[in-house]
């Protein structure tokens, strides 16, 4: 990728700050052992994980959707039918459509990231299961600190993950279609 998009922006999904605290949270998440908490406990992690996660799609969401609107050229409103009472143009007229534009995108953002964190919450619950059998496994070959060798290994991947996406990105941010060649 030549180019990463606004490096020290929070909503940029592709920045590196980005990545760090993503793989940060990652890495810290782990390091909880749901099996050692109390049922209300675990259902208080389990909900603000779910929140977080629905938090920051949206946030990139809205993020991508105005970064949509910015790039719009001005002349792709169509204001010539537009006239005010005194028969002049109506300028008014064209900032509608881009505000009940952008509401729109808010509320489709919002809506995506509830959707995402009932999703997350569903997954936590089948993944606590996998959490309990990985560090069974792990305490049951002699590993004397399971929870920080997962913490490790998933912030890894985490990190890993991230820089494949980003570096598979185009200038724009954009995935390259089938068959185009991959930006170096």
């Amino acid at each position: 990728m030549n180019r990463t998009p606004s490096p020290a922006s929070r909503f940029d999904p592709y920045s590196p700050l980005s990545g760090v605290v993503q793989t940060v949270a990652t890495g810290v998440f782990t390091l909880i052992d749901p099996a050692a908490l109390k049922p209300c406990t675990r259902q208080v992690l389990r909900t603000s994980m779910a929140v977080a996660t629905g938090a920051f799609t949206a946030a990139v969401l809205r993020y991508g959707m105005s970064r949509g609107f910015a790039e719009q050229p001005a002349e792709a409103l169509d204001t010539s039918d537009a006239v005010s009472d005194s028969g002049a143009p109506a300028p008014a007229a064209a900032a509608e459509e881009p505000e009940s534009a952008r509401r729109a995108s808010t509320t489709m953002a919002i809506g995506i990231g509830g959707g995402m964190a009932a999703v997350t919450y569903g997954w936590l619950v089948v993944g606590e299961k996998i959490d309990a059998g990985i560090h069974r496994a792990l305490a049951g070959r002699g590993v004397e600190r399971p929870r920080v060798v997962m913490a490790l290994g998933a912030a890894g991947l985490t990190w890993v993950l991230f820089e494949i996406d980003r570096r598979t990105r185009d200038e724009n941010g954009d995935v390259p279609a089938a068959g185009d060649e991959t930006p170096s």
